[in-house]
């Protein structure tokens, strides 16, 4: 739930602070695969890090490619 509330804030924080216009900011459910509009088929996924309750690791996939961003590392794998 803080985790949630957290992303929520965070794209608060974003149109608010930093004047992004709400059109462009778009916060994920958490452990639910989202297809990104007009990308063909590709899906992002907000995973909980489960070590930390702000972290969080983000899964793209396509057809095509996964690529996995943890922290401050980047997995890619191509089909």
């Amino acid at each position: 739930m803080i985790l949630k509330l957290w992303v929520e804030g965070t794209a608060n924080l974003i149109t608010h602070m930093l004047s992004v216009d709400p059109k462009w900011v778009h916060p994920l459910p958490m452990n639910v695969p989202t297809l990104v509009p007009k990308s063909g088929g590709v899906t992002v996924t907000l995973i909980d890090a489960n070590h930390c309750r702000i972290l969080f690791t983000i899964l793209w996939e396509s057809n095509a490619y996964i690529l996995l961003l943890k922290r401050s590392r980047l997995i890619i794998v191509l089909f």
